[in-house]
């Protein structure tokens, strides 16, 4: 990526990107290797059993990242409250093994959950606007490998170490992500409102032919955005949904298969959301959804098709997973170039975080029904 400027600034802009996508790469490494493990931890015939604690976690994930608004001005200071989040992560899965579950469990949503909204906004706010969309595309990438890298290493460490090795690998994740935090703060000199004033202030922002919402009546700038989440949900529920039918592979066809598409569709994400953050910014964000979304439904349709061979269904879930994580990108990027301040910056972020969480869940849901029907 080449920053328009050319300056020093630009420089350590992109070093603190980048800094940050790694922060993201462990606080995601940590909370799937918790969530991946917990199924087998947590067995069905014990109490709770994995499943109620993966909802519980969940929940606690989505209701913070509104009452992140709430508190909005008290999180101006992204690296402080990026740091807090990350210590609350590793703070609540070492608790875990020392019978406060619930305690712990909260702890680590609330975490989890602050960081996401966070941590999304400081990776906008951390660009200049021409390079909005290649901060986020790094940036979701990072998340992306944390969460591939950390749900099979969750898997291998409930196996051969039980609870004490998922809570073990889960907390060093957490921590070992505070130490990008810092080298983002080394390389940006932070210093709040002013910071941001200077990087989200061009004379011509960039609106990729849609308005960016100034002058604007409210109604006509919430319902540009009501769309735009609406696309990001349908195809986070697409994603989700080919992701969960992947384990359909494994009686129809080997446990190969299915290990393959599931790697297939999680490496295409990563790959997809970094590829779409640099289009967005020297193409089009609308042009860049509209590629993507008809590659969803093209690869939606090829892994659907009965009777598809395990390898056409492996493309199509690789397939899927670029379309999907380039809408991701492509949907993050038109709404945050019309979030024009800090308030709306973390709005926008939480507002694609929970409809992402949303959206996983009826995937989920929806494979489920597929595969009893």
């Amino acid at each position: 990526m080449v920053f328009t400027s050319g300056t020093g600034t630009s420089r350590r802009q992109s070093r603190g990107v980048i800094s940050l996508a790694g922060a993201s790469g462990g606080a995601f490494a940590s909370f799937y290797c918790f969530y991946s493990g917990a199924p087998l931890i947590y067995t069905s015939a014990q109490t709770p059993a994995g499943g109620v604690v993966v909802g519980v976690l969940m929940v606690v994930v989505v209701l913070i990242q509104p009452f992140v608004l709430a508190v909005g001005p008290w999180t101006r200071n992204r690296a402080r409250v990026v740091r807090m989040s990350l210590l609350a992560i590793a703070a609540g899965l070492a608790a875990l093994p020392f019978g406060v579950l619930w305690p712990g469990l909260i702890l680590l949503g609330v975490g989890f959950g602050v960081f996401v909204v966070t941590a999304t906004a400081w990776a906008k706010e951390l660009a200049a606007p021409e390079n909005v969309g290649w901060a986020l595309g790094v940036y979701g990438f990072g998340s992306a490998i944390g969460g591939a890298v950390g749900a099979p290493v969750g898997l291998l460490l409930a196996a051969r170490f039980g609870a004490s090795g998922v809570v073990l690998g889960g907390t060093v994740f957490a921590l070992l992500a505070v130490l990008p935090v810092l080298a983002v703060a080394k390389n940006i000199a932070y210093n709040g409102p002013a910071h941001l004033a200077r990087l989200n202030s061009p004379a011509s922002p960039i609106t990729d032919g849609v308005s960016s919402g100034v002058g604007l009546p409210n109604v006509a700038a919430v319902l540009v955005v009501l769309v735009i989440l609406a696309v990001h949900l349908l195809a986070v529920v697409l994603y989700a949904a080919v992701l969960s039918s992947a384990a359909s592979l494994v009686t129809g066809t080997t446990a190969i298969a299915a290990v393959l598409a599931v790697f297939a569709i999680q490496s295409t994400v990563a790959l997809g959301r970094l590829a779409s953050g640099a289009l967005c910014d020297h193409s089009s964000a609308v042009g860049t959804a509209a590629s993507a979304a008809v590659l969803l439904v093209i690869s939606v349709a090829c892994f659907a098709v009965p009777g598809s061979t395990p390898l056409v269904r492996i493309g199509a879930s690789a397939a899927v997973g670029a379309g999907a994580g380039m809408m991701q990108t492509a949907a993050l990027t038109l709404m945050m170039r019309r979030a024009q301040t800090p308030a709306r910056t973390e709005q926008v972020s939480a507002a694609w975080n929970i409809a992402f969480d949303l959206g996983l869940g009826a995937g989920a849901v929806i494979a489920s029904i597929m595969t009893l029907a």
